[in-house]
């Protein structure tokens, strides 16, 4: 708990703790391990102290201690230091070259929704840059599959990780198609625009904007009420970070041709039923 505060994080690195905890997780007792590598996810928020933690060599132990045979807790901080180190474009090469990205797919499928959080929000790090080619590798490690069943989850943690992910996964062309045409994750998306959790309603508007790349994917939005919900979301939300996500996912879908139909029909219909609401209101006070 001590590595919590920045101070502390600062003093560990500074009195050289990090090679030492790194040679306790090859440690018998499972305790040992969990608690040192509760400490190296602590310290590895600090730029300076994650990359000291790659220097020592930890990446290739973190992703073996992600086996399914090992508690929960290592896992989930296995993982969570590995996001961490990711957050370096150098590291996210490492871990995929080290096979961290299949390591962490393979956590997606795990018991315990926080590792499922954790490990969604690994990947959510790792496919932040594309020169790593790391989408790719998502999508050759058959990931794309299991994020897509975890769009199905209950816990909005894992949600919104799993959606972060998909976001940066579908900007890759055959990623892209894949999703929305084979995995058929559309519909879902547009579903949770309802959602009461503006965090999953921004990424899911993020979602689609992505898929829309793809042409068949922008038709299939429209033809599941993607552009209804994203319009009745710009005029309803209070909150403008949701109200931005679905302009652009709306400006993205314009590009067809049918799509830009259905946005002149609600917006005639829009007009209507204020001309018609005016007309009553009218009636009235000449009553």
């Amino acid at each position: 708990m001590c590595s919590i505060s920045p101070e502390n994080k600062e003093i560990i690195k500074d009195h050289g703790a990090f090679p030492k905890l790194i040679k306790l997780l090859s440690h018998n007792s499972t305790s040992v391990v969990e608690k040192c590598l509760g400490t190296l996810r602590n310290c590895s928020t600090l730029l300076e102290s994650a990359n000291e933690i790659r220097d020592y060599g930890c990446i290739p132990i973190l992703i073996q201690l992600l086996s399914n045979r090992r508690s929960s807790l290592t896992k989930e901080n296995s993982a969570g230091t590995l996001m961490n180190l990711a957050r370096n474009d150098e590291n996210k090469i490492l871990i995929r070259e080290a096979g961290g990205i299949k390591a962490l797919i393979s956590l997606l499928n795990d018991k315990n929704h926080v590792v499922q959080e954790i490990a969604a929000g690994a990947l959510m790090v790792l496919t932040v840059n594309p020169l790593a080619d790391n989408r790719i590798r998502v999508r050759e490690d058959k990931g794309l599959i299991l994020l897509s069943y975890l769009l199905s989850s209950e816990d909005d943690y894992v949600l919104e990780n799993t959606m972060g992910t998909i976001k940066n996964c579908a900007l890759n062309e055959k990623c892209c198609l894949i999703l929305g045409s084979e995995l058929k994750i559309i519909p879902r998306l547009v579903q949770l625009l309802s959602s009461k959790n503006d965090i999953i309603v921004k990424e899911s508007a993020n979602c689609l904007r992505n898929l829309a790349i793809n042409p068949e994917n922008c038709v299939t939005i429209g033809q599941d009420k993607g552009v209804e919900q994203l319009l009745h979301l710009v005029n309803s939300t209070k909150n403008e970070q949701v109200r931005k996500a679905s302009v652009y996912a709306i400006q993205m879908l314009a590009k067809d041709q049918n799509n830009i139909k259905i946005i002149e029909n609600i917006k005639r219909s829009a007009l209507q039923r204020s001309n018609e609401s005016s007309g009553s209101v009218n009636q009235s006070l000449n009553k």
